[in-house]
């Protein structure tokens, strides 16, 4: 795995089930409208906090009019349900 980033980078989040049912539940209690999520898409994420070891926190921007806040991931292989990846270069 690689070096954590610090706050403010973007990287890549990977929905998890667990993930995809708290947004649906968000969304149905708060009246937020957004595109169908299902486990295993992407969205770039914003790190909000780093401890400087393996764990960050993410404010993950759906397709849609809300934001998911993910705690506590760690870094994965990129499409891996639950984690975050560095985004993958094209060209």
């Amino acid at each position: 795995m690689s070096k954590p980033p610090t706050v403010g980078r973007v990287v890549v989040y990977t929905l998890s089930g667990l993930d995809v049912y708290a947004i649906q539940q968000r969304r149905n209690a708060t009246g937020c409208e957004g595109n169908s999520v299902y486990e295993g898409m992407s969205f770039p994420a914003l790190v909000v906090r780093s401890d400087g070891g393996v764990h960050i926190n993410l404010r993950v921007f759906l397709d849609g009019d809300d934001i998911y806040w993910a705690c506590s991931r760690v870094e994965g292989k990129p499409g891996e349900p639950g984690c975050w990846a560095w985004p993958v270069r094209e060209g």
